[in-house]
């Protein structure tokens, strides 16, 4: 579309003359040497050989990177091969890489860079020295060059000089040091100063992100390079009664880089022998005797230097362990230091665990360094003052090793190579490391298809969420246990739940101890009322967990996770985004987090079962001086109002590994796990595996009782001497097949199985079935391990649960497992002397759905033109909880437009709600295609779309709602109308409540009239139902808000008939409510009162704010209490008119205590059968809370006087008594029953007094009550 010439820059037109080259391109795009040679149908700017990539068994192949910096001449897309035969010694022999070095100079003066370090042969302006650096040195301007002192850029870009000037041949074979930082950033190589990345190994500024705006280099990643079984001493030689080391030296082995026909992977080759185009040269060509490394060169001429191909750069990478002492026993039967040595040129840096221990750098001759691992020491040859290093001039130079951790961890090694100063390449390497059967488990996870602006890679890449379950069968040699390596044991925090150790921030919600749920006992009880989706009011919601035993928890050793169960007894899918979990110390100190992202293993909940959450503690946020040896309270929230159910609160410790005490470990030593007497896979409890992520760090764990582990994306788990040669392994990913596609394959010393060999200890499958891509969960092979018996060593190979030939048996011992592999070489099985390794990867591609949200006019409405905004909010995305804040983005259509969200991972949460409409218009409904049977849906109360991504792959398989067969997208369309609405805030007020206990909630309904208040119909306002439950909101109010409410019955008749709005309280059992008018009661307690109804005819066209009104319900505690008194004859129990009672408030003296009469009290006394009462019916009304005497001071005719007065206590927000027992209210009313003997003469004088009262309707023997007592019992609170 924009084509553009690319013009090639320097060397043939600059030493030969002629027409500049180049290729024609898109403009603005990075300039490819390879493009240009493509275009001109070239030879490939670096020409790589084919071959058959065969693995050794007897080799170790190590995974390296190689950077491969092209020459001038390369830039012009042409191969070294065809470079003119020149030979003599000048600038254009020298200085080959000038557009290289012109963008590093730039890099490097744009950063600041303390040392530059450039690529080519600089000689120094020093007698006997021709064709110095100067005399070109300003057309290229080098960053880090002064005419008048180069002594600093000579010291680290040539083999003669140190730092001072000094030198002139001495410092040839002398390290400069301290050209780098001594720490790895994220796995990357730093300048001096840890400035910026070094730019020979920055693949951003190799390919195209530089001053030139080219690919300055070729990177070859993840190529093969081979080590082999070598005898040498301690001083790293040869010697035949030396250790055994993986070792490679250029002088004797010549290595090719090959492309593997197969996989289109990079190797090294090893071409047999000592080939001719490996030697090295000078300058003039000559043969120094020699042979180097020159993996490039196999079709360049031999001895020709114009012709090599030099200057690259190589980073190698491998894990390893040490025994506890730092020594491996070799053939002499002596212990000899663990060491890693190097000998060669140019520049050489060794990180071991990300920091700098062999310091090898500046181009120089060959130089040898070696780290001795059990003294933590490293040791160069030969260094030279540099610009960063006063080194000792000339003598070996020593410096202390640090490793992270302890010996038996896993440590990484990183070593970077550079052949950068021409002519001579020379590379010799080895390493004693103890030597380790290996299983590894490998996650990738491929996002092709995902949306990565609006879900990036990152969110997969520090997630340990995807649960893998691994088994493990020995076959031979007997029981072992698994190495307690001092292992610290988890504490439980709680997990019995006593009511004293549970509390709520809010009154409302439920915290509770329960009995049991779905198998667990004694498990806690949470829900918090009302649905609270943006987390604005956690600190109300939360349940606290104290600690089972003593007021603190010591957690300081089991701090690495906390492990509980969680219960989601609800229709819809648990997430982790709306799962809070807090944590505590005494002084008072928090930390805490949704847990997104925030937990190691499985984190894509289900509902209606127990799920096993493991929190790692180190991501939770907060303070960072939490005390982790005295925690005082958890916390739990979920922002929805949900039955949750919670159980065995446990804190877990970090794994220490097991200590290493030889170079290979025996295989009987290694752990059977049980499945050696049992016959059956078992789950490894104990065993220890590494988890290593991409940036080079690793962490140590251990497999626990459910034999489960968990990785993230990028994330290896290396499982080393845990698992016998020829034992039966079964590794499953536990994966969502509704959210990924899962593919597997099988490597071997990093290889993919390609063959499987035959041998006496295993039996192929006929025919041999692929390990690579396959589509499943579970890993196979068809192999069968050969029964073996006999001795090795004098142990006894066999063992009772594996007596023949066969395949792995399940758990319960009856069943074949037929998916698992076989613990051996696929190269050859039968090999016993080098350490197996294999690795397992799987590969998730995400599924991914689509949204499209669709804009529409309602029926019945004028035709919508605005434009109008939507909120969209993804969360728990994947099913898995990945993001760690939720994922939010707003999206603008107009009437009749769609917008389509594509790239979303199946699984993922979406709410979807209309924020905006621009022509006043309000939504009327929303229709859902394409969902979830179970999705929520639409929600017509919050006005908000909910559901669960359905992978469009899946959109037409079962459980789909509403389905649109038209289309592969989840359908949401949002029906506008221009209709009239309006807004009712509703507010409940409680009045004359001081020290009063309000109830939970109270029920209303929204009413509307279309005849002016003569009758109202109820609003069904969520479409289903009448009535509403209200209570109080965490801000303290009750309240709540109708939204667009039609102001008309029709907006389109003329004239319009508008609606009256109002609210009313509603009581009565669910589905027999009756409504309370104006100056009812509530509960009996509370008077009610309206504000004015809601005319929609007084609303004018306007705003929203104008569109809202507001009303307002009144309830007054105000429970004026009456004492209904029937009297009656006990005999014959008919009603007794005439007698005559009086009613005295009591109040408490403060000096006494006593109760006394509180005169200001003042009632009419009350006679039975009154003018206006019932018969043998007297009643005091409206009566307030207080303590009250009852006194009959005349009696009915003919009959006994009641002898003690009657005492109660009207409390209507606790419990009234009479006589210190509880009677019932009812109606506003305490109903007492007094029953009298007929009076008869007695000797003495004297009434038989009160016989019996019945209060409520229940007969209390008994005959009255001390006032001592009853003062006591009001001293305790008992009475109000």
């Amino acid at each position: 579309m924009n084509p553009c010439y690319y013009g090639d820059s320097s060397d043939d037109v600059i030493y030969k003359g002629g027409n500049r080259g180049g290729y024609w391109d898109e403009a603005y795009t990075v300039r490819d040497p390879e493009k240009e040679a493509k275009q001109h149908n070239s030879k490939a700017v670096v020409d790589i050989n084919e071959g058959k990539f065969t693995r050794n068994a007897s080799t170790l192949y190590v995974n390296s990177t190689f950077y491969d910096y092209y020459t001038d001449y390369e830039l012009n897309g042409k191969n070294r091969d065809n470079y003119d035969n020149y030979q003599e010694p000048s600038q254009r022999t020298y200085v080959t890489f000038r557009q290289f070095d012109q963008a590093l100079s730039d890099y490097y003066r744009k950063k600041n860079v303390k040392i530059p370090i450039y690529t080519g042969h600089f000689q120094p302006q020093l007698d006997g020295f021709a064709n110095p650096f100067s005399t070109i040195a300003y057309t290229l301007a080098l960053y880090g060059y002064g005419k008048n002192n180069q002594s600093g850029f000579m010291s680290t870009n040539n083999s003669t000089l140190d730092a001072n000037g000094d030198g002139q041949g001495k410092y040839y074979d002398a390290a400069a040091q301290g050209l780098v930082a001594n720490k790895l950033n994220k796995n990357n190589l730093m300048t001096s100063e840890n400035e910026v990345l070094e730019p020979h190994f920055n693949e951003e500024f190799l390919t195209g992100d530089n001053s030139k705006h080219t690919a300055l280099a070729k990177i070859y990643k993840n190529v093969s390079f081979p080590f082999t079984k070598q005898k040498l001493n301690d001083a790293g030689e040869k010697a035949d009664n030396g250790v055994e080391y993986w070792y490679f030296d250029s002088a004797d082995t010549t290595l090719a880089m090959r492309t593997d026909t197969e996989s289109g992977n990079y190797y090294l080759e090893n071409v047999g022998g000592k080939q001719n185009w490996a030697k090295n040269v000078d300058s003039a060509s000559s043969d120094k005797g020699t042979h180097g490394f020159f993996p490039f060169n196999e079709t360049s001429t031999p001895c020709k230097a114009s012709k090599y191909n030099y200057g690259f750069g190589t980073k190698l990478e491998f894990k390893f362990r040490l025994t506890d002492n730092g020594t491996v026993v070799g053939t002499d039967g002596k212990e000899h230091p663990i060491t890693f040595n190097f000998s060669g040129d140019d520049d050489v840096w060794v990180y071991v665990d990300g920091k700098l221990a062999l310091d090898v750098g500046g181009a120089h001759g060959k130089v040898t360094g070696q780290i001795d691992f059990k003294n933590k020491k490293a040791t160069v040859s030969k260094t030279k003052k540099s610009q960063n290093e006063s080194s000792k001039a000339g003598e070996p130079t020593e410096s202390s090793v640090e490793i992270k951790g302890s010996n038996s961890d896993e440590h990484t090694l990183t070593m970077f190579y550079m052949e950068r100063g021409m002519w001579e390449s020379n590379m010799k390497v080895s390493f004693n490391f103890p030597d380790e059967n290996e299983f590894a488990v490998e996650k990738k996870v491929d996002t092709t298809d995902v949306n990565t602006d609006l879900f990036p890679t990152s969110l997969f890449e520090d997630a340990n969420v995807f649960p893998f379950t691994i088994q493990n069968q020995a076959t031979h040699y007997g029981t072992k246990e698994a190495q307690s390596s001092d292992e610290k044991q988890p504490k439980t925090y709680n997990d019995s739940f006593s009511a004293e150790k549970l509390s709520k921030t809010f009154p409302q919600n439920t915290f509770e101890t329960i009995d049991k749920k779905a198998g667990q006992t004694n498990v806690v009880h949470w829900k918090a009322k009302s649905d609270d989706a943006e987390g604005e009011h956690i600190n109300k919601r939360f349940g606290i967990i104290r600690p089972a035993n003593g007021e603190t928890f010591d957690a300081s050793d089991t701090n690495a996770f906390l492990q509980f169960k969680m219960y989601y007894d609800y229709q819809d899918i648990p997430g982790l985004t709306s799962t809070y979990l807090e944590l505590e110390d005494d002084n008072e100190k928090k930390i805490g987090g949704y847990l997104s992202g925030k937990t190691y293993g499985n984190s894509s909940l289900v509902h209606n079962q127990w799920n096993t959450i493991q929190v790692d503690l180190s991501k939770l946020q907060g303070d960072n001086t939490f005390d982790y040896s005295k925690i005082k309270n958890i916390k739990f929230n979920y922002n929805f109002e949900r039955d949750i159910y919670l159980d065995d609160f446990i804190f877990i410790p970090s794994v220490v590994a097991a200590a290493k005490t030889g170079f290979v470990t025996q295989q009987q030593d290694i752990p059977d796990y049980g499945s050696a007497t049992s016959g059956t896979l078992k789950y490894p409890k104990g065993a220890q595996y590494t988890l290593s992520k991409n940036d080079g760090s690793s962490k140590l764990y251990r497999i626990g009782s459910d034999g489960m582990f968990a990785l993230a994306d990028g994330e290896t788990a290396t499982f080393s001497d845990q698992f016998r040669r020829g034992s039966y392994i079964a590794v499953s990913e536990d994966v969502n097949s509704s959210v990924f596609d899962t593919t597997w394959t099988l490597y071997e010393n990093g290889q993919a199985v390609s063959t499987m060999g035959n041998g006496d200890t295993v039996v192929n499958e006929n025919p041999i079935p692929s390990v690579q891509n396959v589509k499943g969960n579970t890993i196979l092979d068809g192999r069968k391990e050969e029964h073996k018996s006999g001795q090795n060593n004098s142990v006894e190979i066999a063992n009772s649960g594996y007596p023949s030939t066969g395949y792995a048996k399940n758990q319960d011992g009856q069943t074949n497992n037929e998916n698992t592999i076989v613990f051996r070489s696929y190269v050859a099985p039968d090999n016993q002397t080098t350490m197996t390794k294999l690795k397992a990867t799987f590969v998730n591609k995400v599924k991914t759905g689509k949204i499209e949200i669709r804009k529409e006019t309602a029926e019945g409405s004028n035709t919508l033109e605005g434009d109008y905004t939507f909120r969209v909010e993804f969360s728990n995305v994947a099913e898995l909880s990945l993001e760690s804040n939720k994922i939010v983005k707003e999206y603008t259509i107009k009437a009749g437009e769609s917008v389509t969200i594509d790239g979303i991972p199946a699984g993922t949460d979406y709410r979807i709600s209309e924020i905006n409409s621009s022509d006043g218009s309000t939504l009327e409904s929303v229709i859902v295609n394409n969902n979830n049977s179970f999705d929520a849906g639409y929600d017509p109360v919050t006005k908000v779309v909910a559901g669960k991504v359905i992978a469009s792959s899946d959109m037409k398989g079962d459980g789909i709602k509403n389905p649109d067969t038209s289309s592969d997208a989840t359908i949401i369309t949002f029906k506008n109308t221009l209709k009239p609405t309006i807004n009712l805030n509703l507010t409940k007020v409680w009045e004359n409540t001081e020290s009063i206990t309000l109830p939970d909630s109270i029920k209303i309904r929204l009413q509307r009239s279309k005849d002016k208040g003569t009758t109202w119909e109820t609003v069904k306002y969520d479409g289903t139902n009448e009535t509403i439950t209200l209570s109080q909101g965490y801000d303290g109010k009750w309240s709540y808000s109708f939204k667009d409410l039609d102001q008309y019955v029709d907006y389109k008749a003329d004239p319009k008939v508008p609606y009256i709005y109002r609210v009313v309280e509603v009581s009565g059992d669910d589905g027999s409510e009756t409504v309370i008018e104006s100056g009812g009661y509530l509960n009996d307690k509370y008077k009610v009162a309206y504000s004015e109804n809601v005319d929609c005819s007084e609303i004018t066209k306007g705003t929203s704010e104008s569109k809202t009104k507001s009303f307002t319900i009144t309830n007054t505690y105000s429970p004026k209490t009456n004492i209904k008194i029937t009297k009656q004859d006990a005999s014959t129990k008919e009603p007794l008119n005439g007698a005559k009672f009086k009613l005295e408030k009591m109040k408490e003296n403060t000096s006494t205590e006593n109760l006394i009469v509180d005169d200001s009290f003042k009632t009419k006394p009350v006679t039975t059968g009154d003018s206006g009462s019932s018969s043998g019916i007297a009643e005091f009304k409206d009566l307030e809370d207080g303590t009250y005497r009852l006194t009959e001071t005349k009696a009915a005719e003919n009959h006994s006087l009641l002898k003690d007065p009657v005492i109660i206590v009207i409390n209507r927000n606790g419990e009234s008594l009479i006589d210190g027992k509880v009677c019932k209210v009812e109606n506003n009313t305490i109903s007492i029953t007094i029953s009298n003997q007929a009076r008869f003469n007695l000797p003495a004088t004297g009434g038989y007094g009160r016989y019996i009262v019945i209060l409520g309707g229940i007969a209390l023997a008994g005959v009255g009550l001390f006032m001592y007592r009853l003062q006591k019992r009001r001293k305790k609170g008992n009475i109000s």
